[in-house]
């Protein structure tokens, strides 16, 4: 049997990192199970390229980022 696969599109990355109810309970959710959480390189393209990033938002990024695939 196949290993259940999500795709993570740049705004629901944001909505997590800005602390969205509904986004981190969805994708915290997601994140505890056996299963393959891929970012397409657009959508970390487009995350390290927001404008006024600061450090913490930076370090929020480079976390999920490392988590996924």
């Amino acid at each position: 049997m196949e290993k259940q696969t999500y795709i993570l599109d740049t705004n629901t990355v944001i909505y997590y990192l800005n602390g969205d109810e509904k986004a981190s309970f969805i994708l915290q959710d997601i994140l505890k199970k056996d299963v393959l959480v891929y970012v397409s390189v657009i959508t970390e393209l487009e995350l390290l390229s927001l404008s006024k990033l600061g450090k913490q938002e930076l370090d929020g990024i480079n976390i999920l980022l490392k988590t996924v695939i």
